[in-house]
């Protein structure tokens, strides 16, 4: 009897094990199909950042206009504004973003997951393996959570919280963005479209002036035209506000006063029939092709305008590409029929 003592208390101790392993396992079990992200009001959210093994990705906050009205802004692009409909629909992933399953609690194994820490150099192939970091601020906490890589299976993704080894796998890819630029507007002048353009002015020795009288008109005509000389078609004038009014950047950078001390040879005037003027300046620097533009009004309503576009555009100059560069930087010769050529 004495002998059998030692394998009943063995017995019990393994049965005790196996019930507590059951109760982890059921406690676990019960986090299946519930939101990712359940008691962090993701509604009062003020600042959002999301980091990779190369730096940071995007840092964007809540800010306060001169006007006093609440916008997003990228600390990390010179606070230039955050395209709302980005970051909203980022935001609108992440509260619908529900666990499928547990997955490993395992430290050693998170790499397999991609779901080491960017901190993590505790293997030569941890780049690889390391997670991109989200962190949410609101009024009251900082979450952060680990994006590891996409499961091929479900195309969810392994995630983890922040100092908890357990892993998750989710069922939204929760794809984060390649850079900042990825969350802004990209087109210049949601202002005004081609037809908004009467006048495209530039001056000096090889200055031109493009207008029309009716805004409902496509081509434009070339006023003062030099002795001799044979205007392109209007249509083929019109290419120019063609592509003012779809032009799109690269990537914004604060404004730098002494970057701009120009001659007049690149810069131009755009006069809208609402009033609203455009002054556009253009260069180009280390292979770089760059852009700025302020704008005034000549009435009350367009004063208002410019003053918008002034507050939220005026304080960057804009890097473009060398191909939009070259279609808005024209003289008086790209404005006229080359009637040497013609006649050869």
């Amino acid at each position: 009897m004495k002998k059998q003592i030692p394998l009943i208390f063995s017995g019990l101790i393994i049965i005790i094990i196996a019930f507590i392993l059951q109760l982890n396992d059921k406690a676990t079990n019960k986090l299946t199909n519930k939101p990712l992200i359940e008691t962090f009001d993701l509604a009062s959210l003020t600042a959002l950042k999301i980091s990779d093994v190369s730096g940071t990705v995007i840092q964007a906050q809540k800010a306060l206009t001169d006007e006093g009205t609440v916008h997003w802004q990228h600390s990390n692009l010179d606070n230039y504004p955050v395209k709302i409909q980005d970051l909203s629909q980022f935001v609108q992933t992440l509260k619908d973003a529900r666990i499928i399953e547990a997955k490993t609690k395992v430290a050693e194994k998170h790499g397999q997951l991609g779901l080491n820490a960017l901190n993590d150099q505790s293997s030569v192939d941890s780049k690889a393996n390391t997670g991109t970091q989200l962190a949410l601020t609101n009024d009251t906490q900082t979450l952060t959570l680990l994006l590891g890589h996409t499961a091929k299976s479900s195309g969810g993704r392994y995630v983890r919280f922040a100092n908890n080894d357990q892993t998750w796998l989710v069922d939204n890819a929760l794809t984060t963005p390649s850079s900042a630029t990825r969350w802004i507007d990209k087109k210049l002048f949601t202002e005004f479209t081609m037809l908004d353009i009467q006048q495209i002015k530039k001056s000096g020795a090889d200055g031109f002036s493009l207008t029309k009288a009716d805004q409902s008109a496509v081509g434009f005509s070339l006023a003062e035209l030099p002795k001799n000389a044979v205007a392109k078609p209007s249509e083929e004038l019109a290419s120019l506000a063609s592509s003012l009014a779809g032009l799109r950047m690269n990537a914004p950078t604060e404004f730098k006063a002494d970057f701009w001390q120009t001659d007049l040879a690149n810069q131009f005037q755009v006069n809208l029939f609402n009033g609203l003027k455009f002054e556009i300046k253009l260069k180009q620097n280390n292979d770089k092709s760059w852009l700025s533009a302020t704008a005034r009004g000549t009435d009350d309503a367009s004063e208002l305008a410019a003053n918008d576009f002034n507050s939220r555009f005026g304080q960057w100059q804009y890097q473009i590409a060398n191909y939009s560069f070259d279609s808005l930087n024209k003289n008086i010769k790209d404005m006229l029929v080359d009637t040497q050529s013609s006649t050869e």
